[in-house]
């Protein structure tokens, strides 16, 4: 079977037309997922961001010793400053945080109390 010479001409450009449709699909993908990944870098980094804020800052209740009044500070272990909030609140037996000390002591015990 012989193609004639308009028919390779033909088959010719459409095969440059299917390269450059497919090169521009995959630019298209290429650019969806770079600004895609970019994006998902953006949020983790500001994920810990506050993850490493908390993890470096803390409150300390004292009794300030007046009937069953505490006194709160904020303390940043960063730059080792501590902030007054200024006022006394009720005292109360709370929970510690999960990622302080006793709240780790406290989740072990509880895996184990369960069993």
């Amino acid at each position: 079977m012989r193609f004639s010479h308009r028919h390779n001409k033909a088959a010719v450009a459409g095969m440059i037309v299917y390269a450059g449709c497919l090169a521009v699909a995959v630019g298209f993908f290429v650019e969806n997922q770079m600004s895609r990944t970019a994006a998902q870098r953006v949020r983790r980094a500001e994920a810990d961001a506050a993850a490493l804020e908390s993890r470096y800052a803390g409150t300390i209740v004292f009794p300030a010793g007046v009937g069953r009044r505490c006194r709160h500070l904020a303390f940043d272990n960063v730059t080792g400053a501590l902030r007054d909030s200024g006022a006394t609140s009720a005292c109360r037996d709370e929970e510690p945080l999960g990622n302080s000390p006793q709240g780790r002591v406290n989740a072990i015990r509880d895996a184990f109390a369960r069993r």
